[in-house]
């Protein structure tokens, strides 16, 4: 089997808003690297090599900032996460000096065009909800006349942020769109991808907006998985629905490596949200549910390996997914964002080791209301298992944080 992928050991850089998850998947594949990100968590400086915009430089996070730093490292290889599928500037940037083992700014500026992606998938099941993209050229009084909720989005935010209800007749900034609210059950959708094929690898269900945890109304919280569909031939067709989708996208696109569809599910059909293209947070999950990496799969199509060389270096299970919809219990992994209550001075992170807590915050850091403190991940046999192993840690953990 390809082993070039193991030749980014020690060259490679991890980029993202939080980059542990990717840091865990680098040390999960016996890969040395270098993560680079806005927190520097005491996990992430006591397991890893990092460097924290804001513990360490002081700066505040931005694409730019985490390019600079990346700048100035010798010529590697580098993955990113989250938020710099917004950039694509700032990806070409970094592709002067450094290999992108992703995708490239060309590649993104299709992915994240909603017009395109709308036109590319107007005779697929999986549509966008009515969007406004521009909707300072529209007559907002033609918007406020539908009987609909409508939410204003920002296109370079991720996770929920910014995220808002459309209030009659307000302000849209230049960076904002509209978007038709749509209730259901939000998914995600994660498959693999050489630039001309691609393989859907599985279903995790998206936990937005937990107010028992910290979040706000549209703030990403979490995820589980695997997702497990009720009716296995609703499971089946989706799954088929979605692989078709992503083969599309990927030949349109060029999409290479890990990408994920986030979409809403509801009697009403499927609908799409965004495409991330790139290494997202809820793939932690897929990997500990095989104890496996997927980060060298991703490296070795993104280095010229075609996708059934990759797929082959992926667990048995992993490569026949599609089983898990058709179980409806099972070994299920949950992940939750704590976020802060109110604002708080954290005297002592040893209560966020005793519960097994991921991104712990260090002695004396100060949060924010809605500022994430820290992630906790459980396994049980179902989904409700999860939900009580969390809860018990919510109930040892805030006593140590709120009077």
């Amino acid at each position: 089997m390809n082993r070039q992928w193991q030749q980014v050991s020690g060259k490679l850089i991890l980029l993202g808003y939080s980059a542990r998850d990717l840091a865990n998947s680098a040390n999960l594949a016996g890969l040395k690297a270098l993560s680079i990100d806005y927190f520097g968590d005491y996990d992430s400086k006591n397991t890893g090599n990092n460097i924290s915009l804001m513990r360490d430089l002081q700066k505040p996070f931005t694409a730019k900032n985490l390019a600079q730093v990346a700048m100035e490292q010798p010529p590697g290889y580098i993955v990113y996460g989250g938020n710099l599928e917004n950039h694509p500037s700032v990806v070409r940037t970094l592709a002067t000096k450094h290999r992108i083992l992703g995708n490239d700014a060309r590649t993104l500026k299709k992915a994240r065009n909603l017009s395109h992606i709308s036109d590319l998938l107007q005779d697929s099941p999986l549509q966008l909800p009515a969007t406004l993209l521009h909707p300072a050229n529209h007559n907002k009084g033609t918007v406020d006349k539908v009987e609909k909720s409508w939410l204003v989005k920002n296109f370079h935010s991720g996770g929920g942020v910014n995220v808002r209800w459309y209030q009659k007749g307000q302000h849209i900034k230049k960076r904002e769109y509209l978007q038709l609210h749509i209730e259901g059950l939000n998914l995600s959708a994660t498959f693999l991808a050489d630039g001309a094929q691609s393989r859907l690898l599985g279903i995790s269900e998206q936990l937005i907006g937990l107010e028992e945890y910290g979040s706000d109304a549209f703030k990403w919280s979490g995820n589980v998985y695997p997702w497990r569909s009720q009716d296995p031939a609703t499971g089946q067709n989706l799954w088929h629905i979605l692989a078709v989708a992503a083969q599309k996208l990927t030949q349109s696109c060029g999409l290479k490596g890990l990408n994920t569809l986030d979409f809403i599910l509801n009697q009403e059909g499927i609908h799409l949200l965004e495409i991330n293209p790139r290494y997202s947070a809820s793939l932690e999950l897929m990997e500990r549910f095989d104890s496996h990496s997927l980060l060298p799969a991703h490296l070795a199509v993104c280095l010229g390996d075609n996708l059934s060389q990759s797929i082959a270096m992926l667990p048995l299970g992993r490569q026949e997914a599609a089983h898990h919809l058709t179980q409806p219990e099972g070994k299920t992994l949950m992940k939750v964002v704590l976020y802060a209550k109110k604002r708080i001075k954290v005297e002592d992170n040893q209560a966020f080791l005793q519960i097994k807590a991921h991104d712990i915050p260090f002695k004396g850091d100060v949060f924010q209301k809605g500022d994430p403190l820290c992630t906790l991940i459980r396994e049980a046999d179902s989904r409700e298992g999860c939900q009580i192993e969390m809860q018990e840690a919510l109930k040892e953990l805030e006593p140590t944080l709120y009077d």
